[in-house]
């Protein structure tokens, strides 16, 4: 069974036994372990995300979490990206690669890399391609509120977590 995400180190663990064993049942936990096993993991793409809980730098070298800061970075402005199209899309009313487009061209100028080009159109699109059980699915946990009469961006923030959580298999950047 593929893990969903590696936390480094783990004082919570040791703090809470219930929530580390439930951890340990959904992740593979590292505890002072050394960079190859970190690459490793990442290199063959074992998990889907990985999380920190670094008590103190010695357990990584800084350049390993810069290399994984800067990962990091990539998927929130390619998230970022995202919620500006899909707000665009949910005012309107255009088609999503219209607005994508639309966005792309504005952007000319800012030489983005690919791969989070790619992440932003994997959310745009798979978060309108799947819009109506999306809204749905939040239409039914937003006790006493109307997808409608939510913020335009809470309302889309809500469509990109959904989309990511329930039709994204694995993470790309």
């Amino acid at each position: 069974m593929k893990k969903k995400c590696v936390l480094i180190s783990g004082p919570t663990i040791a703090r809470d036994q219930q929530l580390g064993a439930e951890i340990q049942r959904n992740a593979i936990v590292l505890k002072n372990s050394d960079n190859s096993q970190i690459f490793s993991i990442l290199k063959h793409r074992k998990v889907e995300l990985i999380l920190f809980e670094i008590v103190n730098e010695c357990l990584c070298d800084i350049d390993l979490i810069k290399k994984i800061k800067i990962a990091m970075r990539k998927r929130t402005r390619a998230r970022e990206f995202a919620l500006q199209i899909l707000y665009q899309v949910d005012i309107t009313h255009d088609d999503a690669q219209v607005s994508l487009n639309s966005f792309w061209d504005s952007r000319e100028d800012e030489n983005i890399d690919k791969d989070l080009k790619d992440f932003t159109e994997t959310i745009v699109r798979g978060a309108v391609e799947n819009l109506k059980t999306i809204d749905e699915k939040i239409s039914q946990f937003a006790a006493n509120w109307e997808l409608k009469r939510m913020a335009v961006v809470d309302r889309n923030i809500l469509r990109m977590g959904c989309f990511e959580l329930l039709f994204r298999e694995k993470m790309r950047i």
